[in-house]
């Protein structure tokens, strides 16, 4: 299928024709003889919609791949493309599994943090099974301190040194990815350093795309820069031919991404990531290697 690009048919119509190709493409795996994996995301609140979201079934085998975010959707948002790219197994695990963020326009709910998480956690399990991967989600809370990276000063607790290694028990020989720290949040900023400590080499790009589109971004990635030094070799994961698929995963998160705002944004961003390479495809997904 032919993917829209962003600005090609003006600057406010991206949203609208990624919903149509995502909706087409829809229409055209259900009616073709494609082994599927289909999946009801219940709503977030009472009186909204649930949504069936359908993918293709993913072939996994080789060197699992343990994936460490620090929130619900933090993974999707950042390495969706990837994870549905590769054939590897995949694990992910969630590590501020209790929280109580939702997107903005549902704050006036003010749901408490039993409600948010389970919300969560159900969001997450649906996007896994999309995926064909396993989950986890633990304990610990989130901090909701966004814009404030004073937390690279202060080692990780033992409490998520502990989480880490418990998760890595049950795959050893897996390769670990982890949140590389671009965006201020402190819970991304206490993962990523809890993620060197445990010998971590690979890490996704954690750039917000919704923080005013780019333009904090910006100084994220020169504070990010100064923090991780020359030592990171920076890759660009072509995922265009996945892209409608990492549609399909990040609806899995409606208590955190609403499509009528602001799902468009994040793929505008992996466009923006391939423009900026030079890559030679549409879309891709920035990754950083430690030498």
């Amino acid at each position: 299928m032919a993917l829209p690009i962003p600005d090609e048919q003006g600057v406010h119509g991206f949203a609208e024709a990624l919903a149509l190709a995502h909706s087409t493409w829809q229409r055209v795996i259900r009616r073709a003889e494609k082994d599927l994996v289909t999946v009801q995301v219940s709503p977030p609140l009472e009186g909204m919609e649930s949504v069936e979201i359908c993918i293709e079934k993913r072939r996994r085998h080789g060197r699992p791949i343990l994936v460490l975010e620090p929130h619900a959707d933090d993974a999707a948002l950042s390495a969706g493309g990837l994870l549905l790219a590769t054939n590897r197994p995949v694990h992910i695990v969630t590590v501020f599994g209790r929280s109580r963020s939702m997107h903005w326009s549902l704050d006036d709910h003010n749901l408490d943090t039993e409600s948010v998480t389970t919300a969560r956690t159900r969001e997450a399990a649906a996007a896994a099974d999309l995926l064909g991967a396993s989950h986890e989600v633990l304990n610990l809370s989130d901090l909701a301190l966004s814009g404030d990276d004073r937390g690279w000063k202060h080692p990780p607790s033992d409490a998520l040194l502990d989480a880490i290694a418990d998760a890595r028990k049950e795959l050893q020989d897996a390769e670990l990815i982890g949140p590389a720290a671009v965006t201020t949040h402190s819970d991304h900023i206490q993962l990523h350093r809890a993620c060197r400590d445990s010998g971590c080499m690979w890490f996704w790009d954690d750039t917000s795309p919704y923080d005013s589109g780019y333009a904090r971004s910006v100084d994220d990635r020169m504070l990010f820069d100064l923090r991780m030094g020359t030592a990171a070799e920076t890759n660009v994961e072509d995922i265009t031919g996945v892209l409608l698929g990492k549609v399909a995963l990040l609806l899995a998160y409606p208590s955190q991404i609403r499509p009528e705002i602001d799902l468009h944004r994040a793929i505008r961003y992996n466009w923006t990531v391939a423009r900026e390479a030079n890559a030679g495809f549409l879309y891709g997904e920035r990754t950083f290697h430690l030498d």
